[in-house]
């Protein structure tokens, strides 16, 4: 809803069929929380040992994989109301 996008335009992109315009990289960084350089290279790999013992955050399974996925999708406001409930 955010994006003003259609679902069909969402799983295009989640299914790797399509990917997202230039122009929205400012709107999805904003609502995933993310950095630009997330959404264009992907993942960073320098340094997260580092991350992953600093938070004890390695993900043990598919599941913990998929929770972390959905939480960085959320809005800023959105994690902070899951991590209200949570703690």
């Amino acid at each position: 809803d955010e994006l003003h996008v259609t679902k069909s335009t969402i799983s295009a992109w989640e299914n790797g069929r399509d990917s997202p315009g230039f122009r929205l990289l400012p709107k999805l960084k904003a609502v995933l929380g993310v950095s630009l350089d997330h959404l264009i290279c992907g993942d960073p790999v320098e340094g997260a040992s580092e991350l992953n013992s600093k938070y004890d955050a390695q993900v043990r399974n598919d599941a913990e994989a998929q929770l972390l996925k959905g939480y960085r999708r959320l809005s800023v406001k959105r994690r902070q109301g899951l991590l209200a409930m949570i703690d």
